[in-house]
């Protein structure tokens, strides 16, 4: 199985939130740094590399974006 990186992430709430619709919706996911940024903070470190296998990465984004908008109030749904 081939991850690919899928995005960079500088927010540990949005990245514990993508983690868990991720593992919601049965996509494996690594997140490098998570453990460093929780220690440090994100923003101190080259953020958090969000990364899927390949044939996951476009609901991965999508799933990302959904979460995005849910963490800034703007989700319609």
């Amino acid at each position: 199985m081939s991850f690919v990186t899928v995005d960079t992430l500088y927010e540990l709430p949005l990245a514990e939130f993508a983690r868990m619709r991720f593992e919601a919706e049965g996509i494996p996911v690594l997140m490098n740094s998570m453990g460093q940024a929780q220690l440090f903070g994100a923003a101190t470190l080259r953020g958090i590399r969000v990364e899927v296998p390949e044939e996951y990465a476009q609901k991965a984004l999508a799933i990302l974006n959904e979460v995005r908008k849910d963490l800034n109030g703007t989700n319609d749904t």
